[in-house]
């Protein structure tokens, strides 16, 4: 019988700073915008470690500026309008990163305890977020992330019941290898 131990010893500082604003208007919507900026800095004294910080993986050394921000508006008495965005520019371990997402988010009441649901987001990283990746996975470094996902809801509440259909069709895309799936889900879920 082999018995294998690790053991890793390390050393993280992370610093971040969030400023942002929300108000009102034009006419009844809202809105909210936000930046922010995170440095990490890591030692450890096993360089085969993994890490895993937030979405960034064996990182050592991060340098990254994000500005952010959303807007929603009411339409009519029965329907919510929202849209979304943020990007992100930076360094991990001293290479280049960028990130950036957008996503639009429809709300409709179609009946008092009918609700239809559809959101849309979109998601694109370069090659960078996967900074340090170990040599036995190169094709993760060459090519950059691209997801798309969409989602049709349709739930309907009884009393504290909700049972709802959903439809979510997803595709993500790291150089020439492609994930797809369509998903078609019946839920039924009660609140105590």
């Amino acid at each position: 019988m082999t018995t294998y131990r690790v053991s890793t010893k390390s050393d993280s500082i992370e610093h971040k700073l969030r400023t942002g604003i929300n108000g009102k208007g034009p006419g009844r919507s809202y809105w909210n915008a936000e930046t922010e900026v995170r440095f990490l800095d890591t030692e450890t004294d096993d360089r085969t470690a993994i890490f895993w910080f937030g979405e960034t993986q064996w990182a050592r050394r991060l340098r990254h500026y994000t500005v952010s921000g959303d807007i929603g508006y009411p339409i009519g008495r029965k329907m919510l309008a929202t849209v979304r965005a943020s990007y992100t520019t930076g360094t991990t371990n001293g290479e280049n990163v960028e990130k950036y997402f957008y996503e639009a988010r429809v709300n409709y009441r179609l009946l008092k305890n009918l609700n239809l649901l559809a959101w849309w987001r979109m998601e694109w990283r370069n090659e960078g977020w996967w900074a340090g990746t170990p040599v036995a996975d190169p094709m993760r470094r060459e090519f950059g992330w691209r997801t798309r996902e969409y989602r049709i809801e349709v739930n309907y509440v009884v009393f504290k019941t909700t049972c709802a259909l959903e439809y979510n069709a997803y595709r993500s895309v790291l150089g020439p290898y492609t994930t797809e799936y369509n998903r078609l889900y019946l839920k039924l879920s009660r609140k105590l």
